[in-house]
């Protein structure tokens, strides 16, 4: 029995020495470092973001990091590596483990919202010299950081353009409206064409004459607007051989009849018209006999009796030439002068003559006299 027992003792010795050996204290292990997986992050304002960290080994679980930012303002800590980009700037993210002195670091650079397009109101505009329209400019995206646009033009002498996008025709031709980010990279253009400024309408001094043959007169021509580019006119007749124009608006009347004068732009085709009438000078010049009883005492003696005044009215504007008259009593000459007189337009001329003979009833006054090469007679 004894013996049994101290067998079993040389088994199970070594077991127990082997177990003791075994159940002795094991080296501590702890994190040796961390890192964070960039070392410099690029994000654009009002992102959010999140900062990742490893650590070694990584065999262990992750501990709760400390993490602070300086300068502070730019980027906010919302918790377990998760930032919001406040401002722009650079700002230092330090992650440290709770009581050791392990920590690591990394940059935050927060950039501006880019505008990555520009869209204009309009991509090609045709103004007339001095007018101004408005261009707008769209930009995306909405959320940009800087919106401003830097507005320019590619020839100042064409057309210019504000800081508000306002652009205004200076000249004839064409150029190039720019609308640019502020840093440049993204711009729209806008075709610019500047026209003329055109007459677009015509009044004439006259919408109607009426001449005699051989008259002139002058038409005078008013455009609008006044600061057309292109103020040439053209003058036209609808009949030349009854009246004729010369390119300064100067009407001459040619023969009797009617005609029309066409006045028109150039640059832009408007027109005005005037008519012409026009009459024979006998239309205008008209004679009259007066009579009546005088005396009066003389040179030549005393005479009582009666007298008759000879007239011939000139109703027209241009002047004539009398060169006789003649009174007659039935078929009886009474009085026969030749004479050399002008008379104006718009003027008469009278010569007396005296007789003892009553009857006026049958007395009549002829006149005679030239104008334009012709010889015209004119009775009461």
């Amino acid at each position: 029995m004894k013996k049994n027992i101290l067998s079993l003792l040389v088994l199970f010795l070594p077991i127990v020495l082997f177990s003791c050996d075994n159940d002795e204290p094991q080296p501590e292990t702890k994190i040796t470092s961390i890192t964070t997986n960039q070392s410099e992050y690029n994000v654009t304002l009002n992102e959010s973001f999140t900062i990742s960290v490893s650590h070694s080994p990584s065999t262990l679980s992750a501990p709760e990091y400390n993490w602070s930012v300086q300068p502070s303002g730019i980027i906010y800590h919302l918790g377990k590596g998760e930032f919001y980009a406040a401002s722009i700037g650079e700002a230092e993210v330090t992650i440290s483990v709770p009581n050791t002195t392990i920590s690591t670091k990394c940059k935050v650079v927060v950039n501006e919202i880019s505008i990555s397009n520009i869209t204009l109101s309009e991509t090609s505009i045709s103004l007339v010299k001095k007018q101004s329209t408005q261009l707008t400019a769209t930009v995306s995206p909405k959320n940009a950081t800087n919106k401003e646009i830097v507005w320019s033009t590619s020839d100042a002498n064409i057309a210019t353009v504000d800081n508000d996008g306002i652009v205004t025709a200076i000249s004839v031709g064409n150029c190039k409206v720019s609308a640019s980010s502020k840093d440049g990279k993204v711009s729209a253009d806008c075709d610019i064409e500047v026209t003329p400024i055109v007459v677009n309408s015509i009044s004439l001094s006259s919408n109607e004459l009426s001449l005699v043959e051989g008259e002139t007169a002058s038409l005078i021509a008013t455009i609008s607007p006044e600061d057309a580019d292109d103020k040439s006119l053209n003058w036209q007749s609808s009949d030349a051989n009854t009246v004729a124009v010369n390119s300064e608006g100067k009407v001459s009347a040619i023969k009797t009849g009617q005609a029309t004068i066409t006045c028109s732009s150039l640059s832009s085709g408007v027109e005005a018209k005037c008519v012409v009438f026009v009459s024979d000078i006998s239309n205008y010049v008209t004679s009259k006999l007066s009579t009546g009883w005088t005396s009066f005492v003389s040179s030549s003696g005393s005479y009582q009796g009666y007298y008759a005044d000879c007239s011939i009215n000139n109703n027209s504007n241009m002047p004539i030439q009398v060169i006789s008259y003649m009174v007659k009593n039935g078929n009886t000459i009474v009085k026969n002068e030749t004479i050399s007189i002008s008379v104006q337009g718009k003027n008469n001329y009278s010569t007396r003559f005296y007789t003892y003979n009553t009857s006026w009833q049958s007395y009549k006054l002829i006149w005679t006299y030239k104008y334009n090469g012709k010889e015209y007679s004119v009775s009461n």
